[in-house]
């Protein structure tokens, strides 16, 4: 079983959620990715009065430059907490024959959004090693697609989720369709077509 997920199935259904070392991994990669970004934005923002009037009254050479790597860290570090924060659980209900999503965050419940397992028409599976990102997506019959797991390093437990979900789909009698490899494009057909 993948550490980075949570896969429990019972009698009552299945359900899916990042376990503590899973939010720590995307927690952690938001923050490297925010920090160069924030880094640069404060660079571009503070530049000009850096030129024109703190580069003369700066008492410690490179004084400047430390401080607005000290704020970029800050604001890395509060959108990790943030991240770490968020709790995102997908319940495959057999009693009620719905999936729920629940998305909780930092002060409650951030979003709730519930179908039918007759609405989900297929499973849409970007399996792919580091650093590139994996997807697993819920397409319903509406088209809308909706993201169950989502980020780099995941490409075992996108697969490991993704059949927990289709065996459970058949045992309810709602086989869906599994759809590989990069959405859109010739690229999917082609990926599709060697799958069957």
């Amino acid at each position: 079983m993948s550490k980075q997920i949570a896969i429990e199935q019972d009698e009552q259904g299945l359900t899916i959620r990042p376990t503590m070392l899973g939010r720590i991994a995307a927690a952690l990669h938001l923050a490297l990715v925010t920090l160069p970004l924030a880094y640069g934005g404060l660079v571009i923002f503070f530049a000009v009065d850096y030129i024109f009037r703190f580069a003369e009254e700066e008492p410690v050479a490179g004084l400047f430059w430390l401080s607005l790597l000290a704020l970029a860290l800050l604001v890395a570090f509060l959108v990790a907490i943030v991240r770490f924060l968020r709790h995102e659980t997908w319940t495959f209900d057999a009693g009620q024959r719905a999936v729920i999503a629940d998305v909780r965050g930092l002060f409650g419940s951030v979003g709730q959004g519930e179908a039918d397992l007759r609405e989900v028409e297929a499973l849409v599976v970007q399996s792919r090693s580091w650093p590139a990102k994996s997807e697993l997506l819920l397409r319903l019959e509406s088209g809308e697609e909706e993201a169950v797991l989502s980020g780099r390093g995941l490409k075992g437990a996108v697969e490991e989720a993704a059949k927990a979900i289709e065996r459970f789909m058949k045992e309810q009698r709602y086989p869906v369709d599994v759809e590989r490899g990069p959405r859109g494009g010739a690229g999917a057909n082609e990926a599709n077509e060697a799958n069957e």
